[in-house]
């Protein structure tokens, strides 16, 4: 498991900031508010890692795509060698 150093005390004031915001903004208890904003960071999380995985298949198509044909054409290559063809 990796080592997780935890939040600074500026990053724990802004996550206090943003949970009274939510709470006076929307008239949420703190916990209700901080459940909200754990929530809403969670979506986010999901939807880079989504986001990241779509591109890593993409990729890996990609370069499926680029390796079938440059096989072929060694392939062919390989083929006319072996025929002695020059051309």
């Amino acid at each position: 498991m990796p080592y997780y150093q935890g939040l600074t005390e500026c990053e724990m004031l802004a996550v206090h900031s943003e949970v009274k915001a939510l709470q006076q903004l929307h008239g949420l208890s703190y916990k209700d508010a901080a459940h909200c904003l754990y929530h809403g960071e969670v979506k986010k999380l999901n939807g880079i890692d989504d986001a990241y995985h779509s591109l890593l298949k993409m990729h890996q198509d990609i370069d499926k795509l680029i390796m079938e044909d440059v096989d072929d054409k060694i392939a062919k290559i390989d083929l006319a060698i072996k025929r002695g063809d020059r051309s």
